[in-house]
């Protein structure tokens, strides 16, 4: 089961700047502690890898990024790349 919301979103820009999502990635660790993974997906590849880096070493979240035909396995204890 996928417990996700997609939103279209209309405006050019709806994302917010590096210091905003990793706000936001710790606000989601302070609502959960037991947050497993943070996936990067926008952006360039490089730009992916640099704050999912940033979300690792200041947050302490494990993190990657998600690139087009990666696929992920998500279960209740694990998450893994295959």
């Amino acid at each position: 089961m996928v417990k996700a919301h997609i939103e279209k979103l209309e405006e050019w820009s709806a994302h917010a700047d590096r210091d905003g999502l990793l706000a936001f990635a710790a606000a989601c660790k302070e609502a959960n502690p037991a947050l497993k993974q943070v996936f990067t997906a926008l952006g360039e590849p490089a730009s992916q890898r640099f704050l999912a880096q940033r979300i690792h070493d200041y947050l302490d979240i494990p993190s990657a990024t998600a690139l087009p035909g990666d696929t992920w396995e998500i279960t209740k204890n694990s998450v893994r790349k295959i």
